[in-house]
């Protein structure tokens, strides 16, 4: 079967834009490619340095930051049609960067989901955990929430020339005021970004629930042999409870600005709609910081590494070495 492929179609033109703000907004863009690529990669690896962790949140945490770091790689490609004002990589790229950008938030938010599902199972079920939740298990959950998400989204791209390159927001996206193709963008984002996040949000609330009503009963009875959540677990939940209310906070903007422009003959300022935009795909690199200033694991960590790789960190706070060397000895037990 053959596909017609046609020029990816222009809703919004720049025509007018200062210099100062094609500068300004190339700038920003270069910024947001280089933090999240470098923000995701440390991510992983101090995720996996962190002996602290529990297995599961780590492969979920790590299909998050792969998700993340592949909008990264996505965002890059919005560098040079933001400085010169046109796309220039053709038409089959700007389709797979629709797809992919797509599919990496949805990604995104099913990592979310597992995570909170993992440690929902962990807290109820603690002596059943690693019956329940294996590496296999975890495996296939991640091949689903993967596939499912870009098949979707590819056979949208292949079906339909509905994928075209903005202007104003200097990447390719779905046509989100098309009305053709409103139907499948809504059931593709209430089955893989709605529902999970509902579920994920109520997991927590669950949790909470069950934390503070284990406080009450210990501080009731004074009893601190009652087993409740653990400290650990609870702090890996505050965590990712911050990390879900992040991405939710991040892509809400971005996400009424396309149901205003579907139920509305008016449009929306360009700048309003660029920051939308951006501010979602901004929250790529979000989750490193989150992590950093949440889990206390995380930093001892970062921090570890950061003295083993560069030396001078610890030279330049104690020139006797001294520091160095205790901390050299921290690394390497």
């Amino acid at each position: 079967m053959t596909v017609e492929i046609r020029r990816p179609v222009v809703r919004l033109t720049a025509v007018g834009m200062s210099a100062a703000i094609v500068v300004a907004r190339t700038v920003f863009i270069i910024f947001d490619a280089i933090t999240t690529l470098a923000a995701n990669v440390i991510s992983i690896v101090i995720t996996w340095k962190t002996l602290e962790f529990a297995e599961m949140t780590k492969i979920f945490a790590t299909s998050l930051a792969l998700a993340d770091l592949c909008v990264g790689v996505l965002v890059s490609f919005s560098v040079v049609p933001s400085a010169v004002g046109r796309w220039l990589y053709g038409d089959v790229m700007c389709r797979i960067i629709g797809v992919m950008g797509t599919s990496f938030a949805m990604i995104s938010v099913l990592s979310l989901l597992c995570v909170s599902a993992d440690r929902y199972t962990a807290v109820t079920r603690p002596l059943r955990y690693y019956g329940l939740v294996t590496r296999r298990r975890a495996a296939v959950a991640l091949a689903v929430a993967w596939l499912s998400t870009i098949g979707a989204n590819t056979y949208l791209a292949v079906k339909s020339n509905f994928i075209i390159y903005d202007e104003v927001l200097c990447i390719c996206l779905p046509e989100w005021g098309n009305q053709e193709i409103l139907p499948y963008l809504v059931t593709v984002c209430a089955i893989w970004i709605a529902v999970p996040s509902v579920v994920t949000v109520s997991i927590y609330v669950q949790l909470f629930r069950i934390s503070r009503r284990h406080a009450r009963q210990i501080a009731a009875q004074a009893a601190p042999a009652i087993q409740g959540p653990r400290s650990a677990d609870m702090r890996a939940i505050r965590t990712m409870f911050v990390v879900t209310g992040a991405f939710n906070l991040a892509y809400m903007p971005f996400l009424f600005c396309n149901i205003y422009l579907n139920i509305s003959n008016d449009d929306l300022p360009g700048a309003l709609k660029f920051t939308s935009m951006w501010l979602a795909l901004s929250n790529s690199w979000w989750n490193f910081f989150i992590y950093l200033a949440t889990s206390k694991n995380f930093r001892k960590t970062a921090f570890k590494l950061l003295c083993l790789k560069c030396p001078c960190v610890l030279t330049a706070r104690n020139p006797n070495g001294a520091a160095l060397g205790h901390a050299n000895a921290i690394v390497h037990t």
